[in-house]
C-alpha cells in the first residue's frame, strides 16, 4: 500500500518535472534561500528563513512562491498555528494555490479542527476546474484529488466524530461532482487505502485491547488469589498481635503488683523509722534544753551541796543524751539503707514500666500497621472487581496511530519543497 502510494508520487514528480520548460531548472533566488537555509531544524535555521522572506517579499514578482516555501519550513519547524495564518492569508491571496489549500486543509485537520477543514475543502473547491486538462494544473489537481480521497476517509473513519454528518455531505457531494476522469480514481484509490489502513489498524487494536483484557483477567485472578491468602495472613497476624498485647499487659499487671508487694513494707518500715526519729530527736531537744538549764543553775547558786546535786543531775542527762544520739544514728543508718533498697526497687520498676510500655507500644504500632494493610487490601478487591479495560501502554499506542492524521495523511514536505525548487522564478 505504502509502495503503491511511493510510486504515484514519483510518477507525480516526473510529470512535474517534465512539463516545466527547461528555463526552469533554477528555483528563484528568493525561495531557493527560504527553501535551503530554513529546512534544518533548529531556531537559527528558522531565523534565515524569516530573513530571506522578509528581504525578497518586496521585490519578488511572485509572492504566492515566496509565501509558500516559507509555510513549508514553517510546518517543517512544527509552527502550525503561524503556517496556518500563512496559508489562510495565501489561499485568499492565491485562490489558485492548491499547495497552499491543500497545507491549510491539513493544518485545520492536524489541529482537531476537521469540520473547519471541511469548510476550507468547500472553499477551494471553487478553485478547481470542473474538466480535466492536460497541463501542469492538472497534474496539481490530481495531487488534490489524492490528497482530498485522503482526507474525507480520514474524516470518515479516525475523525468522524469530529465533523457534521450534513457539512460532510454537502461538500463531499460538490467535491465528487469534481471528481472526473482520472481524479475518480486516484481519489478513490486513495479513499480506499486509508479506509483499508484505518480498518486494518482498528482490527488490530481490538484485538490487542482484547488479549490485554484478558491477560489483565488473568493477573486479577491471581491477585486476587493473593489477596485471599494475605488476607488470611493479615487476620492470623492481628489476632498474634491482640494476643501479645493482652498478654505484656498481664505480665506488666502482675510485675507491678511485685514490685508494690516488695515496696510496700519497705515503705511501712521507713515510716515507722521516720516517726522513732522524730521522737528521739524531740527527746534530744528536750535533754540539750535541761542541760542548759541545770549548767545555767550550777552557775547562780553558791551552795556546794545543791552545785553536786545539780552536777549529779547533769551527768545523768548526759548519759541519757548520748543514748539517744546514738539512737538517733541507727535509726538514720537503717533509714538510709531501707530509702537505697526502697529507691533500688522504684527504679527496677520504673525500668520494667519503660520496657513493658515499649513493648506494647511495638505490638500496637504492629497491629495499626496490619490495620492499614487490611484497609488497603479492600481497596485492592474492590480495584480488581472493576471490569478490565485492556487500556495498556501498547494499546493506547496503536489507538493513537489509528486516530492520527499522519497515519493516513502526512503533508508531502518533501515533494513540495522539490517541485518549488525545481519550478521557474
Amino acid at each position: 500500500m505504502l509502495a503503491s502510494t511511493l510510486r504515484r508520487i514519483l510518477f507525480a514528480l516526473v510529470l512535474s518535472s517534465l512539463a516545466l520548460p527547461a528555463v526552469a531548472a533554477e528555483a528563484s533566488s528568493g525561495v531557493k534561500e527560504i527553501l535551503e537555509g530554513g529546512w534544518a531544524i533548529g531556531p537559527d535555521s528558522l531565523d534565515k528563513a524569516r530573513k530571506a522572506r522578509a528581504a525578497f517579499i518586496g521585490s519578488a514578482a511572485d509572492h504566492g512562491a515566496l509565501d509558500t516555501a516559507f509555510g513549508l519550513v514553517l510546518i517543517k519547524h512544527h509552527k502550525y498555528e503561524e503556517a496556518t495564518t500563512l496559508f489562510e492569508s495565501l489561499s485568499t491571496s492565491h485562490p489558485d494555490n492548491q499547495v497552499a489549500w491543500r497545507a491549510l486543509i491539513w493544518l485545520y485537520s492536524l489541529q482537531k479542527k476537521s469540520e473547519s477543514a471541511l469548510l476550507k475543502i468547500d472553499q477551494m473547491s471553487d478553485a478547481i476546474r470542473p474538466t480535466e486538462g492536460d497541463d501542469a494544473i492538472e497534474e496539481e489537481t490530481l495531487s488534490t484529488a489524492r490528497f482530498l480521497g485522503r482526507m474525507f476517509a480520514y474524516m470518515d473513519g479516525p475523525a468522524s466524530s469530529e465533523v457534521s454528518r450534513g457539512v460532510r455531505k454537502l461538500v463531499g457531494d460538490k467535491i465528487e461532482k469534481l471528481m472526473v476522469g482520472a481524479r475518480a480514481q486516484e481519489f478513490k484509490t486513495n479513499y480506499d487505502e486509508v479506509t483499508a489502513e484505518f480498518a486494518s489498524l482498528t482490527d488490530e487494536g481490538d484485538q490487542a485491547r482484547d488479549q490485554a483484557k484478558e491477560d489483565q483477567q488473568m493477573a486479577k485472578e491471581q491477585e486476587r488469589q493473593d489477596l485471599v491468602n494475605l488476607r488470611e495472613r493479615l487476620e492470623i497476624d492481628q489476632a498474634q498481635a491482640q494476643e501479645k498485647i493482652d498478654g505484656l499487659r498481664s505480665e506488666f499487671t502482675k510485675e507491678q503488683a511485685a514490685f508494690n508487694q516488695m515496696e510496700l513494707p519497705l515503705s511501712d518500715a521507713i515510716s515507722r523509722l521516720e516517726l522513732q526519729l522524730s521522737v528521739v530527736r524531740r527527746e534530744i531537744l528536750n535533754l540539750t534544753d535541761d542541760l542548759n538549764r541545770l549548767q545555767s543553775q550550777i552557775d547562780e547558786t553558791n551552795d556546794p551541796r545543791r552545785k553536786e546535786e545539780l552536777r549529779r543531775e547533769m551527768a545523768r542527762a548526759e548519759i541519757l543524751l548520748g543514748q539517744y544520739q546514738r539512737d538517733n544514728q541507727l535509726i538514720l543508718a537503717e533509714g538510709n539503707r531501707l530509702a537505697q533498697r526502697r529507691d533500688a526497687v522504684r527504679a527496677s520498676r520504673a525500668e520494667m514500666t519503660r520496657r513493658y510500655e515499649a513493648d506494647i507500644k511495638e505490638t500496637q504500632d504492629w497491629k495499626a500497621n496490619l490495620v492499614r494493610r487490611e484497609k488497603r487490601t479492600d481497596l485492592e478487591e474492590k480495584r480488581i472487581s472493576r471490569p478490565s479495560k485492556g487500556n495498556t501502554p501498547r494499546v493506547r499506542e496503536m489507538g493513537a496511530k489509528a486516530t492520527s492524521l499522519r497515519t493516513y495523511a502526512d503533508f508531502p514536505l518533501e515533494l513540495e519543497r522539490h517541485k518549488l525548487l525545481t519550478a521557474a522564478p
